[in-house]
């Protein structure tokens, strides 16, 4: 696992430092604060921060330690995970940001956190509010309109 953690937060880190420059080119708008840089620069931020804590925790941690990197089933987790997010993107173009967002939130949170006798609703709900306040979010305070 120490190997796999210092390999995978290397690898991430070294990625995100190369998209840093790739978001350097998205064109400005105007001289607006908070503009379509903003958001990519927050995300890769991040990214780096706790891949460092990774590295960090790995390095001084004994070979040893730790618990199994990976298991068949949260193989298959991650597998479906990447496929939602694969259709999501692809929903993006036909269905528009709305129906999308609304079918990848619900679907994505029902998989991972519902029962089925109960939860179902307040997922909903939830995937109704966020998809809200993020269309709101770019259409007044970014003026970015989404597809």
């Amino acid at each position: 696992m120490r190997k796999a953690n210092i390999i995978g937060s290397s690898a991430l880190i070294l990625l995100c430092c190369l998209l840093f420059t790739q978001v350097a080119q998205i064109k400005q708008t105007g001289r607006e604060a908070v503009g379509p840089r903003v958001v990519p620069y927050v995300c890769l931020a991040g990214i780096i921060v706790f891949s460092v804590v990774v590295l960090v925790q790995s390095l001084r941690s004994r070979e040893g330690e730790g618990t199994e990197f990976t298991t068949r089933a949260k193989a298959f987790r991650s597998f479906i995970t990447l496929a939602m997010y694969v259709l999501y993107i692809i929903g993006l173009n036909t269905l528009g940001f709305i129906v999308s967002t609304l079918l990848f939130l619900f679907l994505l949170s029902a998989f991972y956190y519902a029962k089925l006798d109960k939860g179902l609703i307040r997922i909903a709900v939830m995937s109704v509010c966020v998809t809200g306040l993020v269309w709101a979010l770019f259409t007044f305070v970014f003026k970015i309109v989404l597809p």
